[in-house]
């Protein structure tokens, strides 16, 4: 059977991407679900969407 360490944790949400930024928006209620453009170009029925926004690549 092979062991698992778990050396770290981290946050990757629709709300933030780190601790302090996701419960920042939890208090304030801000919502992480936001109209989708692309959703509507493809004529989706649903538009909207719990996207992530990830930092770009240097």
């Amino acid at each position: 059977m092979r062991r698992v360490v778990i050396t770290g944790l981290g946050i990757v949400s629709c709300l933030g991407n780190d601790k302090e930024t996701v419960s920042a928006n939890l208090r304030a209620s801000r919502p992480g679900i936001r109209f989708n453009p692309e959703y509507a170009e493809m004529g989706l029925r649903s538009q909207v969407s719990g996207s992530i926004d990830l930092p770009s690549k240097s």
